[in-house]
């Protein structure tokens, strides 16, 4: 795989230093702890929170709260594939507080972190940052707005 080809690859479960929605403070990942297998290790897969996966009926109650407006402001980000973001059924983000940090972010201010970064493949990173901001970092839900 070429370097760009790892890049893209990691960024589809990962976010850069500097781009996690999570250390934004505005999204969190959600599993149904009851219904945890003793000594099972959660993977965040999707077959996990599919219908019959073990977190399937959270994620199926969540679906209508969502559907249904009354979810206090949360949404999935990553709803669906938009050839960024891989989907992330358990991944839910506060839209009131969240807006706040996007319309602070800017792909400037990811440069800015990347170059203060210390990590692999950072020339191809910042090579390719334009494409990577509008697949992986700003490529969400346009329903959270």
């Amino acid at each position: 795989m070429s370097p760009r080809g790892i890049v893209y690859s990691i960024l589809r479960w990962s976010a850069l230093p500097g781009a996690s929605r999570h250390h934004w403070g505005t999204d969190i990942d959600v599993f149904d702890e009851n219904a945890r297998p003793t000594d099972y290790e959660i993977d965040l897969v999707p077959e996990e929170v599919e219908a019959n996966g073990m977190f399937g009926p959270l994620h199926e109650w969540l679906d209508d709260l969502l559907k249904a407006n009354t979810a206090y402001g949360f949404f999935r980000p990553y709803d669906k594939d938009r050839d960024g973001v891989a989907p992330e059924r358990w991944h839910l983000s506060h839209a009131p507080v969240a807006a706040s940090c996007d319309r602070a972010f800017s792909i400037d201010l990811l440069r800015t972190t990347l170059l203060e970064s210390d990590i692999e493949l950072q020339n191809i990173v910042l090579d390719n940052l334009d494409d990577i901001y509008e697949r992986f970092v700003i490529n969400i839900n346009p329903e959270s707005s």
